[in-house]
């Protein structure tokens, strides 16, 4: 009877850890969401912005074009790696679900590519905000 109260003790513990390790995959996939849905409406409306700026407030002949032209890179740049970053996170998933069908590591390829794509795109916004703003301060 001894064992069976601590088995069962045992068994709730790790229950508990799956559900708590199943909460905080849940919550990851929120925030990996949250945070690429947030860099493609950032770079994105970066890229609205900044045209506005340049038509309504820098005019028709800005100084050091090639700093508004690099930051504009760095945010469609930021942009398709946020898209891309889906594919290859869907790419992922479809290969360590084929792993577990068959009993096997899987390649994680892909995941390292999302990986990379995914600090990428942050990393392109932020340059991409420091260049734009280099380019507003040497015009205005």
């Amino acid at each position: 009877m001894g064992n069976s109260s601590g088995d069962e003790t045992g068994g709730l513990a790790v229950n508990s850890n799956r559900d708590y390790r199943s909460h905080l995959v849940d919550t990851w996939h929120k925030s990996q969401d949250a945070y690429d849905k947030t860099v493609l409406a950032l770079s994105a409306g970066a890229l609205g912005v900044t045209i506005s700026f340049v038509k309504d407030i820098v005019g028709a002949h800005p100084h050091v074009m090639g700093l508004l032209l690099a930051a504009w890179a760095c945010w469609a740049t930021s942009c398709a790696a946020v898209l891309y970053s889906h594919f290859s996170s869907v790419a992922a998933h479809n290969e360590a679900i084929a792993a577990l069908d068959v009993d096997r590591k899987p390649n994680i390829g892909s995941n390292k590519v999302t990986k990379f794509l995914n600090r990428g795109s942050g990393v392109l916004f932020l340059i991409g905000l420091i260049v734009f703003c280099v380019f507003a301060y040497v015009n205005l």
